[in-house]
């Protein structure tokens, strides 16, 4: 069977969908947005509800036990030294670096499937080429054989004839075996159902080769990659993540504070429906406003954590200039051989 592809938007983003390599990407980044939830969860009150019933073997003369409990409690977090707030600023920010990530992977993609799709044109023109020259090899045995049977050349012209045929038949099957693998790379990057890598389905490339002369700026692309390129994006969100971080563990030094409120209702009786009645007294509800105060005696591992989170910070702007200077490079590189 033949497939006819084409390099075009609308199959690049029909590939990209189908890349597994993507979908793994995406998957990450949903898991990162589910996780901004999670972290905003801890702000919302949180309501227990119970229920217990108590029956003694040996009753004595006067029990006052209840043999019914009902009730539930109403709990809000009001404070706590910042620590919910920077969950979720962190969660926001892992999230922005999912996205992109997510757009880094599919320049990717697209660029590996425009790669793929070049390789596997440049290896069946070569094995064009490639029999080309097994059919000029062949006519040159022809010839020397006609030679050496006019009596015009020796035998080793004709050993050499067939030597040239036998090695242009090995060149043959060399390129053969290329454009499988280059178009098996291909498959595999469209991941396209009944282009499997294990089907005999042969890719018929559409479009022709049309090169048009670039005139490039080495300056302005190097700053259009400084700015756009999404590595340098995801250094920048990692590098607000860590001030995030390291103003909490500043914050973690320092005695912590928590506020918290619980409104608290119970019903007792001999029976649940007497329990259920006693729940809504206001002689059973209790208000509770607590405020904690913790002070650590020793701030050995506080500390230890902040001047962590120091160096790392100072590690990924060593690493953003490196990457910088790594983008510089590749750019000139890739003009150079453009050019």
């Amino acid at each position: 069977r033949i497939f006819f592809f084409a390099i075009s938007p609308v199959m690049d983003s029909f590939n990209i969908e189908n890349n597994l390599d993507y979908k793994l990407i995406m998957m990450q980044g949903e898991m990162a947005k589910k996780n901004i939830r999670v972290r905003q969860a801890s702000f919302l009150p949180s309501v227990v509800a119970f229920y217990s019933y108590t029956e003694k073997l040996k009753k004595p003369l006067f029990d006052m036990t209840p043999k019914n409990v009902l009730g539930y409690t109403l709990s809000i977090p009001i404070f706590s030294s910042g620590q919910r707030w920077t969950q979720v600023s962190q969660a926001k920010i892992d999230y922005k670096i999912s996205n992109a990530r997510t757009k880094l992977e599919a320049i990717r993609v697209i660029t590996d499937i425009d790669r793929y799709y070049w390789r596997l044109y440049a290896a069946r023109k070569e094995l064009e080429v490639r029999k080309q020259w097994y059919d000029h090899a062949e006519a040159l045995l022809r010839q020397a054989i006609r030679f050496y049977d006019a009596g015009q050349v020796g035998q080793v012209e004709v050993i050499r004839a067939q030597a040239g045929v036998a090695q242009r038949r090995e060149a043959i099957i060399t390129s053969n075996n290329n454009v499988k693998l280059r178009e098996r790379d291909l498959k595999n990057a469209l991941h396209k159902a009944g282009l499997e890598m294990s089907t005999p389905t042969t890719l018929e490339l559409a479009t022709e080769l049309d090169p048009v002369r670039y005139e490039l700026q080495a300056k302005n692309l190097i700053n259009v990659a400084l700015d756009e390129r999404m590595e340098m994006l995801e250094r920048e969100l990692q590098i607000a993540q860590d001030v995030i971080t390291q103003g909490y563990l500043e914050n973690q030094a320092l005695p912590l504070v928590t506020l918290d409120y619980r409104y608290n209702t119970r019903g007792v009786g001999t029976s649940r429906s007497d329990s259920y009645d006693l729940m809504f007294d206001l002689m059973h509800k209790s208000h509770n406003l607590s405020l904690n105060l913790s002070v650590p005696l020793g701030n050995g591992a506080a500390k230890s954590q902040l001047q962590q989170a120091f160096l790392q910070r100072r590690q990924r702007l060593a690493t953003k200039e490196n990457r910088e200077a790594l983008i510089e490079y590749e750019v000139l590189n890739t003009i150079d051989q453009v050019e």
